[in-house]
């Protein structure tokens, strides 16, 4: 990550961000001293997938193939949630220090860059992290790359199924847009107490296709076209949100610390969106 995409974040958070984050770690300490006393009592014990101990909130990946706004923005979102959130840019870090994390998020970007970015070791570092039980966010062209096929390509194989992009009766690059999603899924935890309709950006980010349909829940569509925009499902002991838009990006706001599409009038925001994911893919 460049130093002024660091100082775009950085600049105006790091006061209150210091407050909010004494506030948090007196919130976690106080939900997890019932849980380790009785891992005293009991023993601990990994499940299958492998352990879990993370000493951290959230981790957002910011290298090749990123797009520097979704990695400003999705930064800006979950530190306004609370979060203590690192950036990694390079993949062998991010594949050395991803168990100290809660939560993994994979920015927009272009999947024909991200996907020989990760490489193998990405790869086998996401499925492990997730496997063992944490939670993953994929956004835009992240969110494709973590789908078994990408365009008729090999992706890292969280989502059993096909990611297609761009979505052509959308948009196509180098245009970008708002376009309306409509929820799929109202008593699903992540449509439950959401709009209905969300005007959301979309840069050229993909469409789902399940392989199974029973074991992925369709949580928004595309209006346009009726198809896949957001899912939800689990793999392993972690719990996966895909979305095909950019939720992250607030168009009409400067909180997102991002001056990206400023001249389109989005009607709402959707980090409450977000949120929700957070809270569904939060490692239990």
């Amino acid at each position: 990550m460049t130093s002024a995409v660091s100082a775009s974040i950085n600049k105006a958070e790091e006061s209150k961000m210091r407050n909010r984050r004494h506030q948090h770690l007196f919130n976690l300490c106080r939900q997890c001293l019932p849980i380790f006393l009785f891992g005293l009592l009991t023993g601990c014990q990994d499940g299958p997938g492998g352990s879990h101990s993370p000493t951290a909130d959230a981790v957002v990946f910011s290298g090749y193939g990123t797009w520097s706004p979704s990695v400003i923005a999705v930064t800006m979102m979950l530190r306004a949630r609370g979060l203590v959130t690192d950036t990694i840019g390079s993949v062998g870090s991010l594949a050395e220090n991803l168990g100290n994390y809660q939560i993994l998020v994979i920015p927009g970007g272009d999947p024909d860059n991200l996907l020989p970015e990760l490489g193998p070791v990405g790869r086998s570092a996401i499925l492990s992290f997730v496997n063992g039980g944490g939670g993953c966010l994929g956004l835009g062209g992240g969110a494709a790359v973590l789908s078994r096929t990408v365009n008729s390509r090999d992706g890292i194989p969280l989502l059993q199924g096909e990611a297609r992009w761009p979505v052509a009766e959308i948009g196509l690059p180098p245009n970008y847009l708002l376009t309306d999603v409509s929820l799929a899924a109202p008593d699903h935890p992540l449509g439950f107490g959401g709009r209905n309709l969300y005007t959301t950006l979309y840069r050229w980010g993909p469409r789902f296709i399940p392989a199974d349909s029973a074991l992925v829940d369709v949580i928004y569509r595309y209006e346009t076209t009726g198809a896949a925009a957001a899912v939800a499902f689990r793999y392993g002991f972690g719990t996966v949100f895909l979305a095909g838009f950019q939720p992250e990006i607030e168009e009409n706001s400067d909180r997102d610390s991002t001056d990206f599409a400023q001249e389109l009038a989005d009607p709402e925001t959707e980090w409450d969106m977000l949120e929700r994911a957070l809270d569904y893919c939060w490692p239990r």
